[in-house]
Order: C-alpha cells, then structure tokens, then sequence
C-alpha cells in the first residue's frame, strides 16, 4: 500500500511539474519575433524593422502606411494585453472580463463618456488620418490573428480580444487627454477642505507662490510685448538651452515626464520611424495609438510635462430641469448584465444625483474633436519650425500639458496646449451654480493670448508642472501647480556656463531637495528647541541630497510628512492628508488659526509645534537610512493573484527610490503607515537628452523596458539603468541604427 501511495505521490508531483514547467515553455512562444521573415497581409513592400540590445525598433518602410501598419504590428506584438486593458478601462468595458469589482469604475467612465465622444468624432477624421489610422489598426489585427498562443494574460484570463476599430484608437486619445489632467486635478480634494476649514482657506488654494519662478519670461513673450510693456520680475521637467549656453554651439533638449513607474508594463514604448515619404522620428510611442509623442525628427525635437490648469468644473444643477438621458448596458463577467441611465445636464453629464443634489461636471474635452487630436498627432512629424509646431500642437484638444520644442537651426520655445477657459470666478475648485449665467464659462484663449516663449535672453527654458504666469499676467490661469522642481532647474540652468549633453543628464538625476532646502531653518530650530545636539549637527552639515544612504534625509521626510498632522488634525481628524498641498503656505505665512491646536490649552507657534513634530518622530519613528523608508515596487495585473506572481516572475522590487516630488529626480509617493515607509507611485517615466551638434548621440531609455510579456528578454532590463542614471543611446541615421542593431526583422507582403 506505502509503495503505490509512494508511486501516486511521485505521479502527481511529476504532473505538478509538467503543468508548470510544460506550461510555461508553451506560454513563451507568444514572445515577439526580433528578426527572421514575417508575412503580413496589407504590406505595399518589404518592412526591415532592426533592433537593439534593448528592444527598440527602427522601422524602415517605403511609405506611412506600411510605417504605421508596422508600428501597430509591433505595439500588438508587445503590449497588446496593456492595449486591450487600455482600450476597455478608456470605454467602461472592464467589467467583460474582471467582474464586478471594476463595475463602478465601469459607470465612471461610460458616464463621462469618452468611447460615445469617439463613434460621434469619427466623422471628422480626414481622409489621410483614416487611412493611416486604419493601416495602425489593421496591423494590430494582422498580428492578433496569425499569432498563437497569445500573451500569458489572455490565456490566463481565458478571452480573446476584439478585432480593434478607429474609435478604439479615438476613444484612447481622449482618454489620454483627460488622463494626463486627472494625475494632478485636486477640485474634490479642495471642495472637501472648504467645507470643514471654511472659505478662509481659498486664498491659499489659488495664490501665486511668489517663493517659485513662473516658467514664462513675460517680457519676452511677443504678445506681453505688445498689450503690457511694465516689466515684471525674471523667472521661468523638461528644459531646452539655446547655443548660448551650450558647449557644442548647438541647442539641448532634456525631457523627462512623470507618469505612474509602479505598474508593468511602463507607459512607453520606444520606436524610430522612417519612411521613405517622408516621416523620420525616433522617441516614444503609446501602445494603442499610432504616431510619435515625444521625440525628435530630423528638424525639430519637443517634449511635454503636464500642465496642471483646471479645464474641469463641477455644477450644482437645477434639480427640476429636464436632462438627456442615455442608457446603456454593461456586461459584467459572471453576472447578469447592469443596466445604466447615464443623465446630461446644462453643464455635462451628471455624477452626483440625490434626492438632495445635483451635480455635473464641465470638462474642457467635450469641446473639442478627437479626430482633431490625432490628426495633429500626425501632423507633428512634418512640422519643420517653430510656427508650424505652434499651430499644431495648440490643436490637440484638451491635452492639458506644457511643451517644449528646439530645432537643428538653435532655435528653443515653449507653447502651452491646454485650452484655458474664460471665466467670471477665480475660486475654480468650488461647486459653480449652474443656474448662474456669469459662472458659465465664456470660450476659450484665443491662441495668440496663449502663453509661449521663444529664445529668451537667458538662454534657456524650463518647465516642470509649475505655475505658468506670474500674477501680472492679464489673464487668470488657475491650475493645481507643483512649484518646487522648477526652483532647482531655475538655480542650475541660471549657473554662468556652457551646458552639454552629459550635465543635462546628471540635472536629471539630481536629488537636492527644495523643501528640505526651504524648511533648513525651521528644521534646524527644532532640533534646537530638543537640544538635540547630534541632529543639529547633521542638520547642519546636510546637503539636501535624498540619498539612499542618509539618515538625515529619512527624519526630515517624516518631520515634513507629519508637519501636515500636527496642524490640522484637530480640524480635520483623519482627513489631515488632504491638507499636503497647502501646509506650507500656512507655515510660510504662519497662519495661527490653524497652527493653533484647538484641542490643547496654551498657545503654540509654528516653532514650537514643528518641535513637537520632531519629538513625536524621533521618538516613534525607527532612525533608518533613506534608502529603506522610500521604496519603489512594480506590479503586474495579474500579480494580485502571488502564484502567478510566483510562477510567471510578474513583479519587480522592492527597490530603494531616491528623491521626492521636490527633487528633479522625482519621486511621488504616499505614505503606508503600517510600514512606516513611503511608497514610490510616479517618477520619470522616461528620460531622454538631445545635443543637436550629435543627432545619433540622442539618449532615451523609459524606466522598465519595451515589452509586457514576462518571457521576453525586454521585460526589465532598463530597470537597473534607469535607477542607477545610465544612459542608452538611440541614433538616428540608417548607417548608424543598422551598426547598432543585433537583428532584423523582415515583414514581407503575404501573398
């Protein structure tokens, strides 16, 4: 009896093993092909695509459409689980294959209505985009059917994807345009202030920060020139330095956008472009949408960073009117299907709806054609000069984002994109009153009134999600700004010297922080008032640096995280995180109606409450290095489930991030409290640097790698450089790609 129970035992442990070995080998073969002969239907003529060692693809086609045929072939080919995951969150379809869980996100998104505003827009496109948009997509297509199996993801899940559309790709681009806005909008989170610390607190949600500089040199902005001629004070992460300050005579160009850098696959995928009609690029792609974002071509370079301005406002609506009403049905995996009435108010669709209120929201996409948005997309790869950009990238919609542009001839300028509302209000994070003509907003900006800069005498420019204006500016542009970074890239590009290629990339790296520079002295007080003479003498010796091997850094960083507790939380209990963005205007301004416990008996200062602060963290915090508080963990979707983690090898991390969201390096967390720890959500995303003296010396990585399948050898591997600040070199001409590529891929024409 032991011998056969010994033989069932060694019989299911082999089973066991074949399952997860013989599984995973047939899971592998849905890697993408890195070189041989591939037929694809559709092709006009052969395709070489040649690779790098890390994946990137320059494509060499005879003309657009078999470039971006090509391109949708490859994005399928290696993010089509991120595309399909895409394309259902943008559309509110999430609900078909994950079940009920995401049913409320479901609602969100098909209320908003971003895959309805795509089937209406789709007759605007023009003839060109269709048919270049239909070439992407039937390369998307091409590779979905002549491939088998398919990523891990949908053999796992057990469904395959439907054929993609052009209001796939449509619904996409607007949804990237509310998505860029909705990483810094904070309307709720200000509604939700106001309402327990009352309207004393506006001043500090809309007032200039005079501490930081404006990215726009108003006196040298033509239309300033022209309608204000007093002077204002000079001030201006992506940055462009003109030939002047530049070692090599030509312009620089540094861009590096922070989006989410916890999620796998990364946003990015990396490609060059050329056709033989025309169209030569190399930088970065969106998986689901064809065209370069960020980049350079043969004549200019450009690069975005988010804007930050408030193009979303929220109505109390009349509760009597009579509303639009759309229903739709939503198939939820497992479930029987959810029916939904979706209600359009005078002001957009409805999101709040109680016996008691009302509420609609405004949002500046609904104006504007998603047709128009790729078309520009398009359109940007032949732009050959500064005017040209100008008029194309102010047509893409509500993207809400800052740009940057240089070009082979020295040129360097900045153009805003977002379409900035005309208002009657300045408190544009409040509920408006709908029935109130003067709360409706008036149009928009007229282009030339939109703020731009063009070789300005300083030398450079730089953005970095910072206030746009200063005050004198003639017109409002209310936004949820970020205004630290810029305060570094002010002080390092203002230094009297010439710049290349290889400083702009160190400014990238850089981990000073301004808040710790900012609050020196408060901090260093503190640790005064404790009589704490080993802190005051590391206090005293810092630099500034967040690095992974200081300690310094890790108590300031609790001291400032729980500076924002030790004001509010009397007036806010458990809601005190929202005030983060707001606690150092009441400390710089020293606003004793908050700093002021109401729940204690004397009176405390800022200082003595910054010393409390202190105390509670020496004494409850564990003294580690910086390096072990501030980590970074990159999940995969499907690691929610830790076997497939642990069979696939999905997740990357934990890993020491250095920096903060005051760093140039940045580093955008929150707080676990369990862990004392603070967990790393946004940074760099991608980093890329552009000496125009060497157009193949171009340097691009993105912060994980090219593919999202777990089998290829693409995975990860820029994660170690990307920490570490290495850089990857892309070049541009035929001879040069073809001397670095270590295979060739050959898409024939099927016959």
């Amino acid at each position: 009896m032991k011998r056969w129970l010994s033989i069932g035992a060694a019989i299911l442990v082999v089973f066991f093993l074949l399952i997860w070995f013989g599984y995973r080998s047939y899971l592998s073969l849905s890697v993408a092909d890195y070189n041989g002969d591939v037929p694809v239907s559709g092709l006009n003529a052969e395709v070489q695509v040649s690779f790098d060692a890390k994946g990137i693809p320059q494509i060499w086609a005879i003309d657009d459409h078999d470039l971006y045929m090509t391109l949708g072939f490859l994005h399928a080919s290696e993010r089509l689980f991120q595309m399909e995951i895409v394309r259902r969150l943008s559309q509110g379809k999430l609900s078909e294959i994950l079940g009920s869980v995401t049913l409320d996100y479901d609602k969100r998104q098909r209320t908003i209505g971003f895959h309805r505003k795509a089937i209406a827009d789709e007759a605007d496109l023009t003839e060109t985009s269709r048919f270049l948009i239909n070439a992407y997509i039937n390369g998307v297509n091409q590779w979905i059917e002549t491939h088998s199996p398919l990523p891990p993801e949908f053999e796992l899940m057990g469904f395959l994807p439907e054929p993609w559309q052009i209001s796939d790709v449509l619904t996409i681009a607007i949804y990237q345009t509310w998505f860029s806005h909705e990483l810094m909008d904070k309307d709720k989170n200000y509604q939700k202030l106001v309402d327990k610390l009352g309207t004393d607190i506006l001043p500090l949600l809309n007032d200039f920060q005079r501490w930081s500089p404006s990215t726009i040199d108003p006196e040298h902005s033509p239309y300033f020139q022209e309608n204000f001629p007093a002077r204002m004070s000079k001030a201006s992460n992506s940055w462009v330095v003109s030939p002047i300050k530049s070692q090599s005579g030509a312009a620089l160009h540094a861009s590096d956008p922070h989006l989410m850098i916890d999620r796998i696959p990364g946003f990015w995928y990396l490609a060059g472009l050329h056709s033989e009609t025309g169209t030569q690029f190399v930088g970065t792609t969106v998986a689901g949408l064809p065209g370069g974002l960020m980049g350079h071509t043969d004549s200019i370079a450009f690069a975005f960073t988010v804007a930050s301005i408030d193009i979303i406002d929220y109505y109390n609506e009349d509760s009597q009117q009579n509303l639009n009403v759309i229903n739709e049905q939503i198939l939820v995996k497992d479930q029987d299907p959810v029916d939904l009435k979706i209600e359009i108010a005078s002001q957009g669709p409805v999101i709040e709806h109680t016996d008691s209120s009302l509420v609609s929201m405004r949002w500046a996409g609904f104006d504007f054609s998603a047709a128009r948005i790729v078309e520009s997309f398009f359109k940007l790869l032949s732009v050959r000069n500064f005017k040209e950009f100008q008029s194309t990238v102010t047509q893409l919609g509500a993207t809400d984002i800052n740009w940057t542009y240089s070009d082979r001839n020295g040129n360097i300028a900045y153009q805003l994109a977002a379409p900035i509302p005309k208002r009657n209000y300045v408190n544009t994070f409040l509920k408006q009153d709908a029935t109130d003509e003067n709360s409706k907003w008036q149009g928009y900006t007229e282009l030339e009134k939109t703020p731009f800069e063009v070789n300005p005498e300083r030398g450079w420019i730089a953005t970095c999600n910072n206030q746009i204006v200063n005050p004198n500016w003639p017109e409002k542009i209310p936004g949820f700004y970020d205004n630290y970074r810029i305060v570094r890239a002010t002080e390092l590009l203002s230094i009297d010297t010439l710049f290349n290629q290889s400083d702009m990339e160190t400014m990238q790296m850089d981990i000073q922080s301004v808040d710790a520079k900012r609050w020196k002295d408060l901090f260093f007080l503190s640790a005064y008032l404790l009589a704490d003479s080993t802190l005051i003498r590391e206090i005293t010796n810092w630099d500034f640096r967040l690095n992974n091997e200081s300690r310094i850094a890790s108590t300031f960083t609790y001291w400032s995280h729980y500076m924002s507790k030790f004001i509010f939380e009397d007036d806010l209990a458990d809601d005190w995180p929202l005030t983060t963005s707001i606690t150092d205007q009441v400390m710089e301004n020293e606003i004793g109606k908050w700093i002021d416990r109401n729940d204690t008996k004397g009176k405390e200062s800022l200082e003595i409450l910054a010393a409390k602060c202190l105390e509670f963290v020496i004494k409850e915090i564990p003294n580690r290095p910086y390096g072990e508080i501030s980590i970074l963990e990159i999940e995969h979707p499907l690691s929610s489930v830790p076997l497939l983690d642990s069979w696939l090898n999905l997740n990357r991390g934990p890993v020491s991030k250095e920096g903060s969201f005051a760093t140039l390096n940045s580093n955008y967390n929150s707080f676990d409290d369990g862990s004392k720890q603070f967990k790393s959500h946004v940074g760099a995303s991608m980093r890329f640097v552009l000496d125009w003296a060497d157009i193949d010396g171009f340097s691009l990585m993105t912060n994980l790698g090219q593919s999202g399948n777990p089998f290829s050898p693409h995975y990860d591997d820029f994660l170690d450089d990307w920490i570490s600040g290495k850089r990857w070199v892309v070049p541009f001409s035929k001879q040069k790609v073809f001397q670095k590529s270590k295979s060739i891929l050959h898409l024939q024409p099927a016959k």
